[in-house]
């Protein structure tokens, strides 16, 4: 399974998956949730247009998971506050 890049004009996600159109499918599941959780906190609404579908490069995974390693440290230090 690869990974691929999947970009509106504002935002991109990187998701595995067989092949463009899966990805298409997943990238814009993904896109549709973090619009809705935008969405919410700002109150306005666009429309997810995804413009390009490719393989994603590997400086680009390389990024998506250093994010993905900071978030995970982020949330475990958030909860290891609130620990007694």
């Amino acid at each position: 399974m690869d990974m691929y890049y999947v970009a509106t004009p504002d935002r991109y996600a990187l998701v595995p998956a067989d092949d463009e159109a899966s990805a298409w499918v997943a990238g814009h599941d993904a896109l549709h949730n973090l619009q809705a959780e935008i969405c919410e906190r700002t109150g306005l609404e666009t429309a997810v247009e995804i413009q390009t579908v490719r393989l994603a490069t590997a400086d680009e995974i390389a990024k998506w998971r250093s994010t993905e390693e900071m978030l995970a440290q982020a949330t475990v230090l958030q909860a290891s506050h609130y620990c007694v």
